[in-house]
């Protein structure tokens, strides 16, 4: 339903792809959007039928991803995500890098399998405070995100923001963008970069690396994307379906 040709992204994007998600959701009973964004994409780029989309946000298992006992939160800041050359612009990687010089008593670490070359140009223009580590186990992210003060989301577009809630459930800080679903997820728990630059995202590390609102970022995943939620909302819509 994504329609972003400004970045090349997006199935609707291109003519000789759209045929299949336009059929698809032309004769779907009903279509699931993840976000508000998420449903407006497919209003607006899709054509799909106002009475059929229903608003059904992901959910999250606040006792899986919870700060680890003990653990102190170290002026760290995260960003998780495969890297490749699509998502260099798209998920902000290359600007969340280049803002680490700005920022030189913090450390700047992008976590997330390496699927082409774009790894080896991030690291040609990545300031020296900057870790790359790959890939990393489900156990090692958890201790990423309990260590970590803050969280960088610098997205182009985002049609949720996955890593960023389970981040802000291990109580960092979010600093992202006011693109696409971002707001939806954070609310008044964080820190917005207006601008797309690494000047500007640098400027709200710094507010959010001496800031306490990890605990408020943590309650609000818990109260507003619970999987408890998402559960009930898709159980709703297949009964919906099933008895017409």
């Amino acid at each position: 339903m994504v329609c972003a040709p400004e970045i090349k992204y997006g199935t609707l994007a291109f003519w000789w792809k759209r045929w299949c998600p336009l059929f698809t959701l032309r004769y779907a009973d009903l279509v699931s959007s993840i976000s508000r964004y998420n449903m407006q994409d497919a209003l607006d780029n899709a054509r799909v039928d106002v009475s059929k989309v229903r608003l059904v946000y992901l959910g999250f298992e606040s006792t899986r991803f919870v700060r680890q006992e003990g653990v102190p939160k170290e002026a760290l800041v995260l960003s998780v995500g495969g890297v490749d050359w699509e998502r260099l612009r798209r998920k902000g990687y290359e600007i969340f890098v280049r803002s680490a010089g700005y920022v030189p008593q913090a450390r700047f670490v992008l976590i997330g399998k390496w699927y082409d070359g774009a790894i080896d140009h991030l690291r040609s223009v990545a300031p020296d405070n900057v870790l790359f580590t790959g890939w990393v186990s489900d156990a090692e992210l958890l201790s990423w995100y309990s260590r970590a003060k803050v969280y960088v989301q610098a997205s182009w577009h985002e049609a949720f923001g996955c890593s960023l809630a389970e981040a802000m459930l291990c109580e960092c800080v979010p600093v992202v963008s006011r693109r696409a679903a971002l707001p939806e997820v954070v609310g008044d728990c964080g820190f917005y970069v207006d601008e797309l630059t690494p000047e500007a995202v640098a400027a709200q590390v710094e507010k959010a690396l001496a800031s306490d609102l990890g605990q408020r970022a943590r309650e609000r995943i818990v109260r507003e994307f619970p999987l408890e939620k998402r559960r009930e909302a898709l159980l709703a819509a297949v009964h919906e379906v099933m008895g017409r």
